[in-house]
């Protein structure tokens, strides 16, 4: 009636009086599609599933996605990009803590179909599909720094399928809602965006107490299963099959990483490996949610994850199909040589105590500033000292001993 037409929606943040060390992601959504008891995804709620760690229903269980403005602004209050995407409740047993992971999804039906920002300097990509607010897992009331902490070790010092990172503060309808770290989405566009490959054809696998596919076809696996078990992995033939099937030398690297990690949520779990769809097409394994290691819990210095990685534990007795791959392989004498030969270098270069504990001092100080305020938020790691003992104690005690006990293993 007055003349004006409808327009889009548009969401501004504004910030005053507020300092930040890291970058901040704000999120403006309906109240609704978080809170509400129906409908809402970060809710206990009254229309859930079980699972997650949850015997009983919960809302955050569903796979829901709702509309949610995203914002990014550099440590300065630089707005960098404003645009609604999607947003679900990501992970696993984390939903069930009150600060849970998000991941956002940019489509067509969005206004984007990606999300134009370059979120991580060491890595050539200008914009993705997807991104990741993560609350480090299993490390979330601890160092909180942990899975990127050791991803960043092995970056750029082997062939290997690992997940940038970047640390952030979040606010949700102007709340704040803590520290984050912000993660490259393991899923179809990850490994297109890395690999240069159309993310319809790829054979995407995965190990989550269970052998599951996840994109493709699993028969190319099935195929390379079937022939390690049947087949001499010590006559070079079979062997050198084997290495036509799979990226042998990005293997290696994958298992010297968690074994020196001794990430005991492996190789049972949390494992996503993949192929392209092409005659040779190599399967590739992804690094990815480590949390679990590195002096958390019963991740141990000397603990001998070498043999947890080929047999499992007595304790586990169910997971066989999750060690027999890197188990046969060690019947081949180039393998094991290899293996062996490969893990000695980088204990003495990558893994090399000076230079991992330099690596976590400059991680703890990006995130230093904040954790206080998101202590106070959420009540975990329990106190700046509780996280500064895991950052300045555990995690250095771990790197100092564990070259020594990996070598005598």
């Amino acid at each position: 009636e007055d003349g004006y037409l409808p327009g889009p929606i548009v969401s501004k943040t504004y910030f005053l009086y507020e300092n930040f060390s890291v970058p901040v992601v704000s999120l403006s959504t309906n109240s609704e599609y978080f809170w509400d008891n129906e409908i809402g995804l970060y809710v206990e709620g009254t229309n859930g599933i079980p699972g997650n760690c949850s015997s009983k229903p919960k809302n955050w269980n569903q796979d829901w996605e709702r509309a949610i403005n995203f914002e990014y602004f550099t440590s300065d209050g630089t707005p960098e990009l404003s645009q609604v995407v999607g947003t679900k409740i990501v992970g696993g047993c984390s939903r069930i803590r009150d600060q849970k992971s998000l991941g956002f999804f940019a489509r067509n039906k969005y206004g984007k179909r990606r999300l134009n920002y370059k979120f991580f300097q060491d890595k050539d990509l200008d914009s993705v599909k997807n991104v990741v607010l993560r609350i480090s897992g299993n490390d979330y009331k601890s160092s909180r720094l942990r899975d990127a902490f050791m991803q960043n070790i092995v970056k750029q010092r082997m062939d290997i399928d690992y997940q940038e990172h970047q640390p952030a503060v979040a606010f949700i309808n102007g709340s704040y809602w803590g520290h984050y770290n912000i993660r490259e989405k393991i899923n179809e566009h990850y490994i297109a965006a890395n690999h240069d490959v159309d993310p319809d054809e790829i054979d995407f696998m995965e190990y989550n107490n269970k052998v599951t596919l996840l994109q493709g076809s699993r028969a190319h696996y099935d195929s390379l299963i079937n022939f390690i078990n049947l087949e001499d992995i010590s006559d070079s033939i079979n062997y050198n099959y084997v290495k036509r099937q799979m990226d042998i030398d990005e293997f290696i690297n994958y298992y010297i990483a968690e074994i020196y990690f001794d990430n005991q949520d492996f190789p049972q779990n949390n494992v996503k490996f993949w192929r392209p769809q092409t005659p040779e097409g190599k399967w590739r394994w992804i690094l990815l949610d480590t949390d679990w290691g590195f002096g958390l819990d019963y991740a141990s210095e000397d603990y001998n994850a070498l043999q947890w990685a080929m047999y499992g534990s007595s304790e586990f007795t169910g997971w066989p199909w999750s060690t027999n791959l890197f188990n046969r392989l060690f019947d081949n004498e180039d393998f094991k040589n290899e293996f062996i030969q490969r893990f000695a270098s980088h204990l003495n270069t990558t893994f090399k105590y000076d230079r991992v504990v330099h690596i976590l001092d400059s991680m703890k100080n990006l995130i230093n500033d904040e954790i206080t305020r998101h202590i106070d938020k959420w009540a975990t790691p329990g106190s700046y000292s509780n996280w500064n003992w895991q950052v300045t104690v555990t995690m250095p005690a771990f790197a100092y001993d564990r070259v020594s006990e990996v070598t005598q293993d």
